[in-house]
């Protein structure tokens, strides 16, 4: 006897199993009161099942008792596995068998090897023949005068280029009194002393577009390498939204009137926009998240890009060991080659630490896959780099960072993401600058820190149905983006 539940990453596959009576020949004896372990099949071509909870020896699973005692998360072979044959999840080889692997098996590092091979980028090939979306959702937001795309707050944001004026600053705003209109004034520190160069300025300025920057101070102190006055030249530039605004010298008395002169120009009414003019940033986790919450991202990045959005996600290591998986969805050749120059750079960096290893994770080729089931189905369409004017275009866009996840939230919103989905694996209390909605993978970490979590993906390691999640994650991004708080904007973060 044996309850679990399986689905493939492919859309519409997703099936619910019941109660599978298991046949072990006339000669076993077979008990249904036995001990059954749930388990969970990634992809229908997949020969090992992951075991949420973990299974003790003898127990059933699917049509099979376990041969080994299995760790939570972990997984066991589903067929035997010939010495050097593949061991394969997410429908994809993510390592080697050391030796053969019976079914039934746990199936990890001691058994289980790295593939070893260099990754290298493919031929470019016929563009990606996935369908592209057409408009058909809407949501609530803010017009922003000349940009692509609406606001989904109305904030004001203070950015400075230098460190020493950081602690003023704070103290400036915290003695502000905002007008009613505007949602939030957030600063945005650098700080790393008067230090600076073309990337950091880049990140700054990108920032300075997001549409949910509905008014901009820039603020320096006239000594440092990222000048306040050349950051506002640069914002400025193509943008016809006229919400910007320098102060070179600091005075407590100038900022508080520079702050209202902007929230005095700013729309105060939200207005309905075609969902192509949403764009959502993606962070994906590892550990239980690869089997919860990224391949939940996955469904939600087709559903938003089949009705005209876009999905923005860090363009790191992980995305260069499965380099196949990346331009086999490419749209464009110019993509293409902007993507073969960034592999040229991050192409060795993926590592396997303590930490995935006690969650199952056995080679850096399943930590990557784990990583690129957060990206469904839909196409590869551009890579967009801080600072860069975002292109309205549905489908998945990547933009490059490095590694950590404040940096790659700060990147994401630098490139133009009006929200964040944060897939998190162990809980953060992290908060981007713009709404940043942390997922929890597992309904344990979502009980023991429920300030910190906003969506509970959880419940798809306990039998709830991805579509059905799917459905409740859309709806709940949906109330984020009509201005529904979330949580670290609840605690001002």
């Amino acid at each position: 006897m044996a309850e679990g539940w399986t689905y493939d990453l492919k859309p519409g596959f997703y099936a619910r199993i019941g109660t599978v009576q298991a046949y072990l020949g006339d000669d076993m004896d077979f008990d249904i009161r036995e001990k059954s372990a749930c388990f969970v099949r990634l992809n229908a071509a997949d020969n090992v099942l992951t075991l949420p909870e973990g299974g003790m020896s003898g127990s059933f699973v699917s049509d099979f008792r376990l041969r080994d005692d299995i760790p939570p998360l972990h997984k066991t072979a589903s067929e035997d596995i010939a010495p050097g044959g593949a061991v394969v999840r997410y429908g994809r080889g993510i390592a080697l068998a050391a030796r053969e692997i019976k079914k039934g098996e746990w199936v990890h590092s001691h058994n289980a090897v790295s593939f070893g091979l260099e990754a290298k980028t493919p031929e470019w090939r016929l563009p990606y023949p996935g369908a592209r979306g057409s408009s058909k959702g809407t949501f609530m937001g803010y017009r922003r005068r000349g940009a692509i795309r609406p606001g989904v707050r109305s904030d004001l944001w203070v950015i400075s280029s230098a460190a020493c004026i950081r602690e003023e600053l704070r103290y400036i705003l915290k003695n502000y009194h905002k007008p009613y209109w505007i949602d939030s004034v957030r600063l945005v520190e650098y700080p790393f002393g008067c230090e600076g160069d073309e990337a950091v300025s880049d990140v700054l300025t990108g920032l300075a577009r997001n549409p949910n920057a509905a008014g901009v101070l820039f603020v320096g102190l006239g000594c440092e390498n990222i000048s306040a006055s050349d950051l506002y030249s640069r914002a400025i530039e193509g943008d016809c939204r006229a919400m910007f605004t320098v102060l070179r010298k600091n005075s407590e008395d100038l900022t508080p009137r520079m702050l209202d002169d902007l929230a005095s120009a700013v729309p105060r009414v939200r207005e309905e926009f075609p969902l192509s003019r949403l764009c959502v940033g993606m962070v994906f986790s590892d550990g239980c998240a690869g089997i919860s919450a990224n391949p939940l991202l996955g469904l939600f990045a087709d559903r938003l890009s089949s009705e005209g959005g876009s999905v923005l996600m860090p363009c790191s290591p992980e995305m260069f060991r499965f380099p196949g998986v990346i331009v086999g969805k490419m749209t464009k050749k110019s993509v293409y080659d902007e993507f073969s120059s960034l592999a040229g750079e991050n192409g060795a960096a993926v590592s396997i630490s303590s930490e995935d290893l006690g969650c199952g994770i056995t080679t850096a080729e399943e930590k990557c896959a784990a990583a690129l089931s957060c990206m469904g189905e839909s196409p590869v369409t551009n890579i967009v780099r801080s600072g860069e004017t975002p292109v309205s275009e549905p489908g998945i866009q990547l933009t490059p960072v490095c590694s950590g996840d404040p940096t790659s939230c700060t990147s994401l919103a630098a490139a133009g993401a009006q929200m964040i989905l944060f897939a998190a694996s162990l809980g953060t209390p992290f908060g981007s600058v713009v709404p940043t909605i942390k997922i929890a993978a597992s309904s344990e970490e979502a009980r023991k820190h429920p300030n910190w979590t906003d969506f509970d993906a959880g419940t798809v390691l306990e039998g709830e149905p991805v579509e059905d999640v799917c459905e409740r994650l859309w709806a709940f991004v949906m109330a984020a983006a009509r201005g529904g708080k979330v949580s670290h904007e609840m605690k001002g973060y």
